[in-house]
């Protein structure tokens, strides 16, 4: 999972945060609950459903978890450890020249 900090250079929470598999729907839950402006779950897109679909019957908003990269990362077909981290790398690259050219300071 990742987490970027707001967009508009207010509030905090970046970084990254990342579980096994075994607690991913705290981790997500946790990680939406923070003002992050970028949230991507690393799962296949059926978990990644059926976690959302759990979210949101715990109370998680529809407009929030909307909001939720999932799978994380471009869609460049990726199926392998390898190229799912590849396609995260290439979606941060491109987050942070977002940032950039809005010139958001890095906090």
């Amino acid at each position: 999972m990742l987490l970027s900090p707001a967009l508009d250079g207010e509030g905090g929470g970046g970084g990254e945060q990342a579980g096994d598999g075994e607690c991913d729907e705290e981790a997500l839950e946790n990680a939406l609950r923070t003002d992050a402006a970028y949230v991507a779950f690393v799962a296949s897109k059926t978990k990644a459903a059926k976690v959302l679909e759990y979210l949101g019957e715990r109370g998680v908003s529809a407009e929030r978890l909307k909001q939720v990269k999932a799978p994380a990362g471009m869609d460049i077909g990726a199926s392998s450890p390898e190229e799912m981290h590849e396609r995260m790398a290439k979606d941060v690259a491109k987050w942070r020249e977002v940032i950039e050219k809005a010139g958001i300071p890095k906090q």
